[in-house]
Order: structure tokens, then sequence, then C-alpha cells
């Protein structure tokens, strides 16, 4: 009966210093946790302030723009993305014939080599 005691109390011996490390661990999980959480909402505040800024929604203080400025501002990068987009078009419309008259010219699959 007595080995049986000694034995019984050497498993709640165990398990409480198992729980007890387990504890521990789940508070440095929850620490880890309520960290990256905190991480996660300042990026998304920031998020929210750059696109309020951008949106004209907030008036940036730090480099006032006035509205004309602003208006400026706006039509200069859309014709920019015109002009991107119209040189991104006249670059595919010049490579497709020159890749077509390659790949017509280039046999396939290797037939250029001599039987063996």
């Amino acid at each position: 009966m007595k080995a049986t005691y000694t034995a019984a109390e050497a498993q709640t011996k165990i398990g409480e210093a198992v729980s007890g490390i387990s504890e521990s661990m789940g508070d440095a999980g929850m620490s880890v946790q309520r960290a990256q959480d905190k991480i996660d909402s300042m990026q998304a505040r920031a998020g929210a302030m750059d696109e309020l800024l951008a949106s004209g929604a907030l008036t940036d203080l730090a480099n006032p723009v006035d509205d004309i400025q602003a208006q400026l501002d706006q039509v200069s990068s859309a014709s920019t993305v015109d002009a991107d987009l119209a040189a991104l078009k006249a670059e595919i419309g010049a490579g497709v014939p020159a890749q077509l008259g390659a790949a017509e010219e280039a046999p396939a699959g290797g037939e250029s080599e001599s039987p063996k």
C-alpha cells in the first residue's frame, strides 16, 4: 500500500509540474498574441490615416496643399497612368509580330538536329 501511495504522490507532483509549465507557456503565448494584436491594430490605423489623407477627407497639416494644387496633382497622376498605359500598349503591339515571326522561323521540338 505504501508503494502505491508513493507512486500516486509522484504522479500528482508530475501532473502539477506539467500543468504549471503549460500554464506559464500559455501566459507567454497570450502575451505574444496581445503584442501581435496591438501591432496589427496600429498598422490598420496607419493605413486608414494614409487613405484618408490621400482621399482628401483629412487635411495634412504637416504639408498643407490647397484645393487647386490637390486637383492638379490628381490630374497629373491620372495623365501619368494614361501615358504608362499607352507605352505598354505600344510595347505589346510592337513585340507580338516580332515574336510570331521568330516562332515561325524556329523549328519546333528540336527538329533542327540531325537524326542519330
